[in-house]
């Protein structure tokens, strides 16, 4: 963990003497932990463990996050109860007030748990799973639970599931030769066509989804291994055909008719947003008028007001 941060004139050396040279390599309580920060003010009502107003905080904001990841009304009333209680917040200030901000203000030293939490060194402090990551040199990023069309890899495990089907022999000695070459064959420029997909689904949750749903079909993330229509067509027409010959040929067929589908769901996509975009621009347009004619009118009888008098 990083070295905390002491108070000014406190010393930020270990000494092997004194009262607390007993406790180098030792564990310690929280409330030593807090003298030796200069944090502890000597309240006798300061409980060591976490108090219940801190776990009943907690229990709110699991509900919170549940409540939000299963959508409908409960997702709007999280989102509305969070705007009141920023807004709350913004007018009690540290003064402590009716708002959720206020009252966290309030209980700042209700027990030595929180005391600690809203240190910047426990603050700043990575989970194991983040630390691993950023040891091998790579950035960790959490990503919401039960929305896997903002994540860009699950299309990228979709296109290896799709190669392998195409190369399928019914065998596993089979699928785990063209395993490796299917994982490191997938070309770069349709990973980054998978993350501009995901940018456009976290802009479009942004700005709501409403108006771009009306334009845009989207993809409904039923079963996680579900098959698409064009693999099955593709596999289903290697049944067909006595010879070599005709099978390809019958395989060639259905994958040629499959990259058409491909092509026309691409430009029914491409065409969605498009007209997704025109009207958010033409939105954006009339917000800038409306707030040019206000301002213009507020001029108007600013400066008249002025000429009278």
């Amino acid at each position: 963990m990083k070295a905390p941060i002491f108070l000014p004139c406190t010393p930020t050396t270990t000494t092997t003497t004194g009262p607390t040279a007993v406790l180098i390599g030792l564990p310690k309580g929280g409330k030593q932990l807090l003298m030796e920060m200069g944090l502890w003010e000597g309240e006798p009502t300061l409980r060591v463990h976490e108090c219940s107003a801190c776990r009943a905080e907690k229990a709110a904001t699991r509900q919170a996050i549940t409540a939000f990841n299963r959508g409908g009304e409960g997702r709007q009333q999280v989102v509305d109860n969070t705007g009141q209680g920023e807004e709350d917040g913004g007018e009690d200030g540290d003064s402590g007030g009716s708002g959720a901000a206020g009252e966290a203000g309030k209980r700042r030293r209700c027990c030595v748990v929180r005391v600690l939490s809203e240190l910047k060194a426990f603050r700043e402090e990575l989970n194991m799973v983040e630390k691993l990551f950023k040891a091998h040199g790579h950035l960790c990023i959490f990503l919401p639970k039960y929305h896997p069309e903002l994540n860009a890899i699950e299309r990228y495990w979709g296109y290896i599931k799709h190669l392998l089907r195409l190369h399928c022999e019914y065998s596993l000695r089979h699928m785990l030769q063209v395993l490796p070459g299917a994982l490191s064959g997938v070309p770069a420029r349709f990973i980054r066509a998978w993350s501009r997909v995901t940018w456009l689904y976290i802009e479009a949750y942004d700005e709501g989804l409403e108006d771009y749903l009306e334009y845009r079909d989207l993809k409904e993330w039923g079963k996680h291994r579900e098959a698409t229509a064009r693999g099955d067509a593709v596999i289903q027409a290697r049944g067909a055909g006595k010879t070599p010959e005709q099978k390809k040929a019958a395989e060639a067929k259905a994958l040629a008719a499959a990259q058409e589908v491909r092509k026309k769901s691409v430009a029914a996509t491409r065409e969605a947003f498009n007209t997704w975009t025109s009207k958010r621009a033409s939105r954006k347009e009339q917000l800038r008028l409306w707030i040019l004619r206000i301002t213009m009118n507020f001029l108007r009888k600013w400066l008249g007001g002025h000429a009278q008098a």
